[in-house]
């Protein structure tokens, strides 16, 4: 499905938000970024009051496969998991 003009700026946005992130905390940035996953979590109150939390996902120009998605948020939990044993 075609992306919209926004969609598009969006995720232009995105990417070098991405990149100048990338840049700020690490100083071995090298490489092309080819691929992402954004995943953020939401938290928003119903008519009743009741909280409710979402998760939401993105990839990058909603192009990345899904094969491609789970083995980035895998090797990501791999990362989590080996900072949560180093503390």
């Amino acid at each position: 499905m075609p992306r919209t003009p926004e969609q598009i700026a969006a995720d232009d946005a995105l990417t070098a938000a991405i990149e100048n992130h990338q840049a700020a905390y690490h100083d071995d940035n090298e490489g092309v970024l080819t691929d992402y996953l954004v995943i953020a979590g939401r938290t928003f109150w119903d008519d009743d009051g009741d909280q409710v939390e979402a998760v939401y996902l993105t990839v990058r120009d909603d192009s990345v496969s899904l094969s491609k998605q789970l083995g980035l948020v895998e090797f990501a939990s791999l990362i989590v998991r080996r900072h949560i044993t180093d503390d």
